[in-house]
């Protein structure tokens, strides 16, 4: 399966924005909506509107639309993962189970890999000697 360089720099910028998304953008967007509520608990007068407001008009839809973008860049996965001749039996099995199971760490290995490098290439055959060229 090949793909063009436009698409496989959009494929990468969405397989890491699956693995940026949970772990480091909403942590910080409600440790940053937080920061109002502790300064209020520490005595600080808060005249300002509500922070958590702004944070979640933005983090709602970021969160609504999380799932479907992860689904179905793991739905072109999985199709990817089949279509693709390079990879033996036995390769493909473990890579379709850890798109299934584990997406965080196999989803960029698997981009790497087969996606922005085309796959493995065939090994050029030495000539055999005295045959014609």
């Amino acid at each position: 399966m090949t793909l063009t360089k436009p698409i496989k720099i959009l494929i990468g910028i969405l397989t890491l924005l699956i693995i940026v998304v949970p772990f480091v953008i909403m942590p910080l967007f409600f440790a940053v909506s937080m920061l109002p509520a502790f300064a209020a608990e520490f005595g600080k007068d808060m005249l300002e509107p509500p922070v958590f407001l702004g944070v979640m008009l933005v983090m709602m839809p970021v969160m609504f639309l999380y799932p479907f973008v992860q689904l179905a860049l793991q739905a072109f996965y999985v199709i990817h993962e089949e279509k693709n001749k390079t990879l033996t039996d036995k390769t493909r099995i473990l890579f379709l189970l850890g798109t299934y199971f584990l997406p965080y760490i196999v989803l960029p290995v698997y981009f790497v890999m087969h996606i922005w490098r085309d796959g493995p290439k065939p090994a050029v055959e030495a000539p055999v000697p005295g045959a014609a060229g």
